[in-house]
């Protein structure tokens, strides 16, 4: 700031100072047109832009993980580049006075590529390896990174003040959209019922048509039903649907929920052989047998993750999202059908509910205001316990509820940036407008941990 302090730019950055920095002097005495590569500040050196830079640089990028100095030796310059990351210490002074005519350093970002961060290490240190994945972080176009280190800036005398009130704060109107701005609510035929369901089974002594497969045993009994006598991982709950093949639509999503238990004699309340291992997970799949004689999933299909196993004996909930393409719904197909298995030999599956159906009105804008409410079903209490539509990066996410209050959980997080996500609609973005953002969050973790929203 003006007065020359530094600071941490972001709470909670995953990536932390490198340890070959710590004996850098206060002045540097090596200079920037001395380096062969004045596109890398290696770590461990302090370097100052000489006058022999030039006014005008024009470099591949910029990746500062030693120390860059701008002061008093230094020449009014112009840096183009494509990208700025400063791991180590990016320092700019000045002491002239406030003046277009005293501007010292100007840094211009070029190009159109994406650009990606590679943490800096060597054979001694990973250092911040692991804060990225392969291939490094992705950072956009044009970035100004600083990722662990520190950007000093000291451009302004101690006496003048750096700061001003505000008179009046001028705000845009909200968008009001007009169709083809936003999705509008999709519904079946009319000739299926309009309606979003596909199908909804409450098993109170009725199987509604599922079976366990060739082999294996149903029965329903009360709120559930029951596939026994699995002697095989590919046994398991079982539907035709091939009767409703007419009234389904072409490239739109359709959510698929099941509430779910597995037993195992001697086992219940033991972790899942999935959630032990990461193997014999629960599958869903809807298979079609197309007019040309093969049969195929299409990605029409869904995997349990080990994070999410659970145990013997406990409900939980199994949801899957897709959609159909044109060859799904050839009328000359021969049949389709739902299949859900994966759990080893000697492992009963339950189903208490199953829904199939297309999103809820919650999933859409309202058509009148569709800038008013940007994140759909935050509430979490649209489409019964599929955590539609909300999407996530990495892990897996389902929805919860506790006390008659639902809400969504990710779980197998292997990554910092992995979260939960919605896209929101561009055509609600602008310029000068005030966006709230608000929720009730808890993580799991047995360290301090703190998080961040990112639009």
């Amino acid at each position: 700031d003006g007065n020359g302090i530094t600071r941490h730019l972001a709470e909670g950055d995953p990536f932390e100072p490198l340890s070959c920095n710590e004996n850098l002097p206060e002045v540097c005495a090596s200079k920037y047109s001395e380096l062969l590569d004045k596109s890398i500040i290696p770590c461990g050196e302090c370097v100052y832009v000489d006058d022999q830079v030039g006014s005008i640089l024009t470099l591949e990028g910029l990746n500062i993980i030693g120390k860059l100095t701008y002061d008093e030796r230094s020449s009014p310059v112009t840096i183009k580049t494509p990208y700025i990351f400063v791991q180590g210490e990016l320092e700019i002074k000045s002491t002239s006075s406030l003046s277009p005519a005293n501007e010292a350093v100007r840094f211009v970002l070029t190009g159109t590529t994406p650009q990606f961060l590679q943490p800096y290490s060597d054979d001694q240190n990973s250092y911040n390896a692991d804060s990225c994945a392969d291939g490094g972080c992705p950072m956009g176009k044009k970035p100004f990174v600083v990722a662990g280190g520190k950007l000093s800036i000291s451009a302004v005398p101690h006496d003048c003040p750096t700061w001003t009130t505000l008179k009046k704060n001028i705000y845009g109107d909200r968008e009001y959209l007009t169709t083809g701005q936003f999705d509008e609510i999709v519904s079946a035929p009319i000739s299926c019922g309009h309606s979003q369901e596909v199908f909804h089974h409450q098993f109170k002594s009725e199987t509604h048509g599922w079976t366990g497969g060739l082999g294996a045993f149903v029965t329903a009994e009360e709120t559930q039903m029951t596939i026994t006598n699995r002697k095989e991982s590919d046994q398991g709950p079982y539907l035709d649907i091939t009767e409703y093949n007419s009234c389904f639509l072409s490239g739109v999503d359709y959510i698929f929920t099941a509430k779910i238990k597995l037993t195992k004699d001697g086992s219940n309340g033991d972790p899942t052989t999935c959630a032990e291992t990461g193997n014999n997970c629960l599958i869903f799949k809807n298979y079609i047998r197309y007019a040309d004689d093969h049969v195929d999933d299409d990605n029409r299909n869904e995997r349990q993750t080990k994070a999410a196993g659970g145990t013997y004996g406990d409900w939980f909930s199994f949801a899957a999202t897709f959609q159909y393409n044109e060859d799904a719904l050839n009328p000359d197909n021969v049949y389709s059908y739902f299949k859900i298995y994966g759990p080893e030999e000697g492992v009963d599956i339950h189903m208490e509910e199953v829904k199939f159906s297309l999103p809820d009105a919650s999933s859409y804008p309202d058509p009148l205001d569709a800038c008013n409410e940007l994140v759909l079903n935050g509430d979490a209490e649209g489409n019964g316990m599929h955590p539609y539509p909300m999407r996530m990066h990495g892990g897996e996410l389902f929805l919860k509820e506790e006390d008659g209050n639902k809400f969504y959980r990710q779980v197998g997080r292997s990554h910092y940036s992995h979260g939960i996500a919605q896209a929101i609609n561009p055509f609600c973005m602008k310029k000068d407008l005030v966006y709230t953002i608000s929720m009730r969050l808890r993580i799991h973790s047995t360290t301090e941990v703190s998080y961040y929203v990112e639009l």
